[in-house]
């Protein structure tokens, strides 16, 4: 098992000072690691240890070299020239996306290909670029290390409906059960552009008021549950760290699914006061989606996860994102005050119960202080509760 130094600022720092001199170091189970919080926040001091699948690593190189190995699979099927065996689905950040006929599962024959974005010519240093430069061998370790943490979570979650399934993991690529439906271009039909002939200020109706609330209330519930599969993972809470519409697609079974983890957080356990450790990320270049004590790189908990599951349910409710009229500056500030999205109480009460109960949830989720702030569980049952209440209900207007 090995740890890589975070080209970020989120250093490892052992007790055996020999061993940082190492970009890529062991990690014993008997090593205990310091928190860099204390560092920076005085009195904030945690040693910890990680837990038995921290360093988890089981590539099936064999299995996706065969399935991808050449260029053959972006050519057309050669009994129909007009049929492609594949199609380019779109990119992230960091990888982009290919819908891939190969059968793994008895009941369907297409999967995801998730490989990493090759660096274009006018290459970037590091820090500020989002490709696989293969030259840069010594600076490429934390990017092999989130695409192995991308499919260990996997991995470990795949028993649950609410997390995309894994069928081949090598270095930075993977396949991944085909998930159709993006739930962005369902949810924000507008995104990018605000819809013609409308004031985003004045006119509160939903943009996306083709789905009714209970829907919403339904597709809240389903996401909130992926996220509480990662916090009550049996072996030990997994923080997402990258909660927001793109990462939830609706699978052919009908279920609403996480299928990306390579920003995930696995949180370390201190035995002495027997509670999981905090960790740090960093400052990130745009927080307009995270929570308050992410913009100021404070001492973290998986109640990130809450607050971002907050700006989620909003887009499920209005069709729109969170500070989407600032720039990433002033939305930092408004963040780090405190300072939220608007939403009419009373319109959306005498709207529907269910829309309602997001408000309240929404408003739940972004409690301030993430120790006041309420559990990945506590969101789970609310809408479970809100969820049979407005079964029942005939006062939705649609």
């Amino acid at each position: 098992a090995f740890a890589a130094e975070d080209y970020f600022d989120r250093k490892t720092r052992m007790e055996d000072n020999d061993d940082s001199l190492d970009y890529y170091y062991a990690i014993d189970d008997d090593i205990i690691r310091g928190n860099r919080a204390e560092e920076k926040y005085e009195g904030h001091e945690e040693f910890c240890t990680t837990p038995s699948f921290y360093r988890l690593y089981r590539p099936t190189c064999n299995e996706v070299h065969s399935s991808v190995g050449d260029y053959q699979w972006l050519m057309p099927d050669k009994y129909m020239p007009q049929k492609h065996l594949s199609r380019y689905l779109g990119a992230g950040h960091y990888r982009q996306v290919f819908r891939l006929e190969r059968q793994f599962v008895s009941d369907s024959d297409e999967v995801i290909f998730k490989s990493m974005k090759r660096l274009p010519p006018g290459r970037k240093p590091l820090e500020e670029r989002a490709a696989y430069n293969p030259d840069e061998v010594g600076k490429n370790f934390e990017l092999y290390d989130d695409m192995r943490k991308d499919s260990m979570v996997m991995e470990l979650l795949t028993s649950s409906p609410r997390i995309a399934d894994i069928y081949s993991f090598c270095a930075l690529s993977s396949l991944i059960e085909y998930v159709p439906t993006m739930l962005e271009d369902y949810v924000m039909p507008t995104k990018g552009y605000e819809p013609k002939e409308r004031d985003p200020d004045d006119d509160r109706t939903p943009v996306n008021g083709y789905i009714n609330p209970l829907e919403k209330l339904q597709m809240a519930l389903e996401m909130a549950k992926g996220l509480a599969t990662m916090h009550g993972h049996s072996g030990g809470v997994i923080a997402n760290v990258d909660v927001q519409i793109g990462q939830f697609c609706r699978g052919k079974d009908g279920l609403i699914k996480i299928l990306d983890f390579n920003r995930a957080e696995v949180l370390l356990w201190d035995a002495k006061e027997e509670r999981y450790c905090t960790f740090l990320n960093g400052v990130p270049p745009d927080g307009s989606l995270r929570a308050p004590e992410e913009i100021i790189d404070a001492p973290l908990t998986e109640k990130i996860d809450v607050y971002a599951l907050g700006n989620l349910i909003y887009s499920v409710l209005t069709g729109l994102l969170v500070n989407r009229n600032f720039e990433t500056e002033k939305a930092h500030r408004r963040i780090t005050h405190g300072k939220t999205e608007n939403i009419d109480v009373d319109y959306f009460d005498s709207r529907s119960p269910a829309e309602m109960a997001l408000v309240k949830v929404i408003q739940w989720c972004w409690t301030f202080d993430a120790n006041e702030r309420p559990s990945m569980f506590q969101i789970v049952e609310f809408l479970e509760d809100e969820v049979r209440k407005n079964v029942y209900s005939s006062q939705d207007v649609y």
